[in-house]
């Protein structure tokens, strides 16, 4: 693997840490905005759905949020990151505006931004650094005022909770420290604004921490695991009141005398304030760490592991709960450990990762195919439909686009797309049907319907005596087309012979959301009445259903399924209905996001249903019933079947940073599978199509469970809560665990080596050694094994069902990570030395050791000669062996999340231009980055290609962090790795800026680099994530 590195997301975190309602567009329109890694997404409130409609990035990783209220009645978002910045971002004149204040940290310390709290006047905003500081900012005009703020100290105690007191000067502090269980609540008053401010309550709580409530009073009410704490703030005295809620993890302030808990076994808890304080179980459900009041009875429950949801609080009970689940958010987060396989004939990266947390966990299985990724050289944004011609003339690689209120064709050739004309086609008004059907063409646009033969030539025109009508709906089934003009009247034509017949029409009450037809009937779904109508061709209605309370249609299609035809409707809530047109039963189906448009598809004897909405759900029949799977694209406007002779059974997906044509084949095999397991997966391995892991569950008990390829359970092995399981590795047919023993005084630490064979794919413990230590890593050479036990490193070969020691080196400190290449053995200390071992001859021997890392998190080798670690500050840093000296020579800073986990993987398909090496990264928050080896031709010009971006995105207003170089305890010049999502956004310019950033970079290499060559390059790297 080569030196020189490009790394970009391969998966975006799923873990939410914010949340709030805004109104950020329109005063009259409500926001719900949430953070995700370094993004902040934006939705808009849809009844009882959520519906994403934007998202920013700060290139951080985004703590904690707050709104801010601007001159023009609009909210700002106020976006606290762990890179020490705060960002202040609000629209304006139609325009995103961002600026940025960089907070400089009081002490070179393990500190970070961590919660952000805003006053009920908008006027001061706090700010804590996990450990030491706070930081009092003030507001003017809507704006942070960066240099009127002040600070005041907190040493020693990590804080879990923040509040501003209503109508008051004060700041309670809920805090914890590292090394007892006990909370500590302070007051502090920030009244005197020239100096610090004064702390002037303190009480020692003994219990865990949760989180603070503002009962009406201008009191303080802490919730704590064991009971909750009354604080009358005019005598500071305080109330103990014992019942258990658990850790309160997430909180939300309904009205002045409501709240809403949610604590980390995911129960929800309604507190009510009145002449008694009245708490309330409400059910259980997803554990949330942000909730938010959305409207009425609707809830946001925002979580950093793996599963977000919308619920309504019932005022009945369903099933002795009153919570229902009315959307569903799946991710990944967190990630604590995976495994890759590869396939480098298909392009294909396995990754089995151990995803989520106690009840929400189990086991996310992440496969990526490769589309074909067309080469734009035009704007193809604010897409209304495409559509593919498929006519076998020269027109047969022609799609038509809808663009706004007109229409565009395209050609596609040679992974390219180029902008051209069909002789005929009205191009002057949006589009709103293509269809091809015998030898005929029709087109409906928004204001007339036209029918071409082959050559383009029209044969009719529908409205050709009638003018003015305004067609916002229209479909074609049988010989029959169908069009709902903006007055909701639906007219029907029959096609004979190649003119339109007049058949019947009729006008309706309520506004029509969705249209569509089978045989003699159609099908019609409405706005506000959320209700499904089916009616003949004369007008007859012969079915009647509400879809739900706000369940409105965003799509309609019959398919044929089996024997049974089925009229299938994409909900806004997030389901699929469908109803078998025999009997008109009715069966729903939650695949997590509107399905916009449903495209049916005919391939290998399957009818195929695609569900396109802002990722696609491939949907297909299984012995007649409806199935699914989910694929990982992002923020897709449109899709449409593409079957020509270069592109056979394929489609076409447009985002608004890709235009992908994938086969179907390709299709299924691009799919994230979670299979929940209830527990939480700390460690995988992989023999033969036998799953191995260390789990554990919600009680706290540690398990070794055997799954098949299927991830079907079978065996499970439990052990106590007092031992901690670390690692495994397997060699032939024997599996090696090693754990962590603590005594009850929480100070003695022993280990245990457990031997098991692998019999038929189960485990038969075999024998049980006990090291004298806690035992970190085990990793085999060859067929011997290297161990980590505390402090040292143990050299052993394995004899039968026993581990004869031959050698052993001890270092100064406990060995927190350790890698094995060939005979070469890397480990990281606790002291940040980065050592080199050689294991070879019955022998260890020190080869190389460095010492000015940070605390390092783990280590992977690339090869003999080069090792990669991670660090608690989120660096990443290669390191090189060269001659009889180990350095740095080049590195990253994640920003977001220290990796955790690092596995290296190898494709050598030509659509990656030639062989890539390359490591997965994954990160505690559900983010997932590739770094993938380039040359060094190849890295000298992405460098100079991100140095030209990283100004051209200043000029849009981003920040100047878009990336922060390697922070480490001793600061080193060494080089950087390529930022992929950065470098990446030249791939979304426009044709001409390309071309003159190009020019640019030809510029400062003093060679000749065009725009076609930085494309090629850029997109065999956006292939492999």
């Amino acid at each position: 693997m080569s030196k020189y590195n490009y790394i970009a997301t391969y998966m975006k975190s799923s873990a939410i840490s914010d949340a709030f309602i805004g109104y950020f567009y329109s005063i009259n329109n409500r926001n719900l905005i949430i953070s995700k890694g370094s993004i902040i997404e934006i939705f808009s409130l849809q009844d009882e759905t959520i519906e994403h409609i934007d998202e920013i990035e700060v290139f951080s990783y985004v703590r904690s949020l707050c709104k801010i209220k601007m001159p023009n009645g609009l909210d700002s978002i106020l976006a606290l990151t762990h890179s020490h910045m705060l960002f202040q971002i609000y629209y304006q004149d139609s325009l995103l505006k961002k600026f940025q204040i960089s907070i400089i940290k009081a002490k070179e310390h393990r500190d970070c931004m961590y919660i952000m709290r805003i006053n009920t006047q908008s006027t001061l905003i706090c700010i804590n650094d996990y450990y030491t500081d706070f930081r009092v900012f003030k507001v003017k005009n809507g704006k942070t005022a960066e240099k009127d703020g002040f600070v005041f100290h907190n040493e020693g105690l990590k804080v879990i909770d923040m509040e501003f007191i209503h109508n008051r000067d004060l700041i309670a502090v809920l805090s914890i420290c590292d090394t007892t269980i006990s909370c500590f609540l302070h007051i502090y008053d920030i009244r005197i604004q020239d100096r610090d401010g004064i702390l002037i309550s303190s009480f020692n709580i003994n219990e865990k921490p949760g989180r603070i409530l503002q009962p009406p009073g201008g009191n303080l009410m802490i919730f704590v695991e064991q009971s909750y704490r009354l604080i009358d703030l005019s005598d500071m005295s305080m109330i103990i009141c014992e019942q258990y809620y658990g850790k309160i993890i997430g909180r939300c302030e309904i009205d002045a005398t409501r709240y809403l808990l949610s604590n980390s076994l995911g129960n929800v808890y309604l507190v009510i304030f009145g002449p008694i304080i009245e708490t309330r179980l409400m059910g259980n459900t997803s554990p949330a760490n942000t909730v938010v009041h959305l409207d009425s009875s609707l809830f946001f429950f925002g979580s950093n592991a793996n599963t977000s949801k919308i619920i309504e609080i019932l005022q009945e009970p369903i099933e002795k709960s009153n919570i229902k689940e009315v959307q569903v958010f799946k991710g990944i987060s967190p990630v604590f450990d995976l495994n890759v396989e590869e396939n480098s004939e298909l392009g294909i990266i396995n990754i089995d990762a151990g995803s989520g947390i106690g009840l929400s966990g189990g086991i996310c299985k992440i496969t990526k195919s490769v589309p074909v990724v067309v080469e734009t050289q035009i704007d193809i944004l604010n897409i209304n439909g495409v559509w593919s011609l498929n006519i076998k003339s020269k027109y047969d690689t022609h799609i038509v686009i809808s663009v706004l209120e007109c229409t565009r064709v395209f050609r596609i050739e040679d992974c390219s797309i180029y902008k051209c004309e069909v002789p005929g086609l009205v191009m002057s008004f949006k589009t709103i049907l293509m269809k091809k059907f015998e030898d005929c063409v029709l087109q409906v646009t928004c204001e007339n319907m036209y029918m071409f033969d082959e050559n383009w030539k029209i044969l009719d025109i529908g409205f050709e005596e009638e003018k003015g009508f305004n067609i916002v709906l229209a479909c074609f089934f049988g010989m029959n087309v169908s069009v709902v003009t903006k007055t909701d009247t639906l007219i029907c034509f029959d096609v004979v012979g190649g003119k339109f017949v007049k058949g019947f029409e009729k006008v309706f009450d309520a506004e029509i959301s969705c249209v569509g037809g089978y045989g003699d009937c159609i099908a019609l779904t409405f706005w506000e009445e959320n209700t499904v109508q089916i009616i003949k061709k004369d007008g007859t209605l012969i079915f009647q259903d509400s879809l739900g309370f706000t369940a409105t249609g965003k799509s309609l299609k019959y398919i044929q399924l089996g024997s049974h035809m089925l009229l299938a409707i994409g909900l806004r809530d997030g389901h699929l209905l469908h109803y078998n047109m025999e009997n008109f039963k009715k069966t729903s189906l939650h695949i997590g996001c509107q399905a916009i448009n449903l495209e049916e598809i005919h391939y290998q004897n399957h009818t195929l249903l695609l569900a396109s909405c802002d990722k696609a759900i491939f949907l297909y029949s299984d012995k007649n019933k409806l199935a699914y799977s989910s694929l990982d694209f992002s923020n897709i406007s449109s899709a449409c079947i593409f079957n020509t002779q270069s592109y056979p059974d394929s489609m076409i997906l447009i985002t608004p940073k890709t235009f992908s044509i994938i086969s179907f084949e390709d299709l299924q095999k691009y799919s994230n599978t979670f299979i929940k397991k209830q527990l939480t997966i700390l460690k995988i391995e992989q023999n033969s199509k036998q799953i191995y892991a260390i789990a554990r569950d919600i009680a706290g008990k540690n398990y070794i469970k055997s799954y098949n390829e299927n991830f079907d359970e079978e065996q499970s092995l439990e052990f106590s809560e007092d031992e901690i399981l670390n690692c495994m590795t397997i060699i032939g047919k024997k599996l090696y665990l090693g754990s962590t023993i603590t005594s009850e005084i929480k100070e003695e630490k022993n280990g245990v080596i457990r031997i098991y064979n692998i019999k038929e794919y189960k485990l038969d413990l075999c024998n049980e050694l006990r090291p004298g230590g806690p035992v970190k890593c085990i990793k085999p050479v060859f067929e011997d094994l290297v161990i980590a036990v505390g402090s040292e490193v143990l050299y052993c070969k394995s004899d039968q069902n026993r581990l004869q020691n031959i050698d052993v080196i001890k270092k100064q400190s406990i060995i927190v990570s350790m890698d094995v290449y060939n005979e070469y053995v890397g480990i990281c200390c606790e002291n940040y030395y980065l050592i080199v071992l050689n294991a070879h001859g019955n022998k260890l021997l020190q080869l190389y050791s460095y010492n000015s890392l940070d605390y390092a998190y783990a280590v992977k080798f690339l090869s003999d000669k080069l090792i990669l670690v991670s660090d608690l500050n989120c660096n990443l840093i290669l390191f090189e062996i060269s001659g009889p000296v180990i350095n740095p020579v080049s590195g990253f800073n994640m920003e977001k999340t220290v990796p955790s986990v690092l596995k290296s993987f190898k494709v050598s398909q030509e659509i990656y231009g030639g062989e890539r090496n390359g490591v997965i990264c994954a990160a505690g928050y559900g983010d997932i980055s590739i770094i993938v080896s380039i040359e060094n031709y190849e890295y000298l010009m992405l460098m100079s290609l991100q140095k030209i971006m990283k100004k051209e995105l200043l000029t849009e207003g981003l920040s100047e962090n878009l990336h922060r170089p390697i922070r480490r305890k001793y600061v080193l010049e060494i080089d950087e790795f390529v930022n992929g999502d950065l470098v990446e956004r030249f791939l979304n310019m426009t044709h001409d800026k390309q071309t003159m950033i190009a020019g640019k970079v030809s510029d400062e290499l003093q060679r000749s680099v065009n725009d076609e060559s930085l494309r090629n390059l850029l997109y065999s790297m956006h292939k492999i994530h």
